[in-house]
């Protein structure tokens, strides 16, 4: 590796993995961290799952040994497939420093969970439920015909991968079927009933089907098929103890969309899997062989098509989400400063009595917060526009997630050839990496730069800057660049 290249390294803060270098975060619990790690030598993108190390504790590493045992085990196309793990990995941190820690290496699932193609858009036609369904029946079949059983299985276990095929993911619950099972584990809402009643001894793969169940019904209502949890108590799945599903199916649909008619297959496929005696619940065998499930299935350019557009739906909703937690953010720390800087004064000079308490009081909602120095104003944004802007480009105005192996002359090239067509001035800095890009249009400017920097060697990341102007323009353009550069340079 050059100089250069580790000046660079060092200056964007990239941090390493081993082999690996840490591009961003892409979820994080209290047990893990989950990076997109880019192997150089491979020239290929994987979910890096890092443990971390104030939970290096006897219980959590054996669950985690007990996941990558099961894994290692099964190669499904549905299923997240492990690539290494290793107990030895060295990290190091984006300040130099370094330190070992445990990380499994995971195929990368990233277009997100299923629960929010469905959560943030809508229930799925019954062609696409159907697809996706005829997957997880598939893969959860092979769990058991290989002797495991997931017990946690639910939407946002389910991932998507580029071709939005579905991948079953976490597995830090399943365990071997051959043996009596009495632990409570899993996602309450997910739990089969047996699951909730202390010391019964229950089947593993009759609650999976459970799950799926529970899956089918909310991909194809977009609803859950009860409140809180499979209970006697729960308001909705007390008729599934009664045996009272004319009125449970009546309830549903009373929430449902009116041109929406649930099939007697549907419902009947759906009771079953949904049954309180797991003796009653269908086999995997007999899910196959039932009507609804040899209904019409959508094609994998079906399915690719639907899901391609709810994408951009979804992303524009977790955007907007975490926009508003970052402008909460931003106005409980001034809050909390203001209040910190009054409770001072109050001390300092508890002369000042009555006008002291009132100082106290909540300070007045202020429209503009402080981001990396800049001020502006996007209490609002979402509002405003409508729109989901990276965090990091509101943090600090730039996007630098497009990793090429192609040459830097040809980066340039494609990247001239875009801006001559997006832009109304470009000017090409003279070290050959940096582009100053000029937009005037409707009486307002935006000025943004682009640089392409070298993270590995033969490695090239290309990343935007905004200089002035709107913060919605700036998106649309970026996300048009940055869409047609992938598809160059794919």
């Amino acid at each position: 590796m050059s100089s250069a290249t580790k000046q660079f390294i060092t200056k964007k803060k990239f941090s390493r993995l081993d082999d690996y270098v840490l591009v961003k975060t892409l979820g994080s619990g209290y047990n893990s961290k989950v990076k997109l790690a880019f192997h150089k030598k491979e020239n290929k993108y994987y979910a890096a799952k890092i443990i971390r190390n104030k939970v290096h504790v006897n219980s959590n590493i054996k669950a985690l040994k007990n996941e990558i045992a099961i894994l290692s085990k099964l190669t499904h196309p549905n299923i997240l497939n492990i690539k290494e793990f290793n107990e030895d990995g060295v990290y190091i941190k984006k300040n130099g420093k370094s330190y070992k820690t445990k990380y499994v290496i995971l195929d990368l699932a990233n277009s997100g969970e299923l629960f929010g193609y469905v959560a943030y858009v809508g229930r799925f036609e019954e062609k696409i439920a159907r697809y996706y369904f005829h997957q997880l029946i598939d893969a959860v079949d092979y769990c058991h015909r290989n002797g495991i059983t997931h017990r946690d299985l639910k939407p946002e276990n389910l991932l998507l991968d580029d071709e939005f095929n579905l991948k079953i993911s976490d597995f830090g619950f399943s365990t071997n079927i051959d043996r009596n099972l009495t632990s409570h584990v899993g996602t309450k809402l997910y739990m089969a009933p047996e699951m909730h009643m202390p010391d019964m001894v229950y089947n593993g793969p009759a609650v999976d089907i459970f799950a799926c169940g529970l899956i089918l019904f909310t991909m194809y209502t977009g609803l859950q098929p009860y409140e809180t949890a499979a209970h006697p108590k729960d308001s909705f799945y007390k008729y599934f103890f009664t045996n009272n599903s004319q009125e449970y199916w009546q309830i549903v649909k009373s929430y449902m969309a009116k041109k929406v008619d649930l099939n007697d297959d549907f419902k009947g496929l759906i009771s079953a899997m949904l049954a309180v005696d797991p003796v009653q619940r269908p086999s995997m065998a007999e899910i196959k062989e039932h009507p609804w499930f040899h209904g019409p299935v959508a094609t994998s350019a079906e399915a690719f098509k639907d899901l391609s557009q709810r994408k951009v739906k979804v992303e524009q909703e977790v955007e907007k989400q975490k926009l508003q937690k970052e402008i909460e953010k931003k106005k409980e720390e001034k809050e909390e400063h203001l209040i910190k800087k009054n409770v001072t004064t109050l001390t300092e000079a508890p002369c000042q009595g009555a006008k002291a308490f009132r100082n106290l009081e909540a300070p007045k909602e202020n429209k503009t917060v402080e981001v990396e120095g800049q001020n502006e104003e996007i209490i609002n944004l979402v509002e405003e526009f409508n729109l989901p802007p990276l965090m990091q480009e509101i943090k600090n105005y730039g996007i630098c997630d497009i990793a090429s192996r192609f040459a830097l002359e040809k980066i340039m090239s494609i990247l001239e050839a875009l801006n001559s067509k997006n832009f109304t001035e470009i000017k090409k800095h003279e070290n050959g990496r940096k582009f100053k890009c000029l937009l005037v249009q409707e009486g307002e400017n935006l000025e943004l730069v682009e640089k392409v920097n070298e993270i590995e060697e033969g490695v090239h990341m290309i990343e935007f800057k905004r200089v002035s102007g709107n913060i919605k323009k700036f998106y649309e353009i970026t996300m048009k660049l940055r869409e047609s550069l992938e598809k160059h340079l794919e």
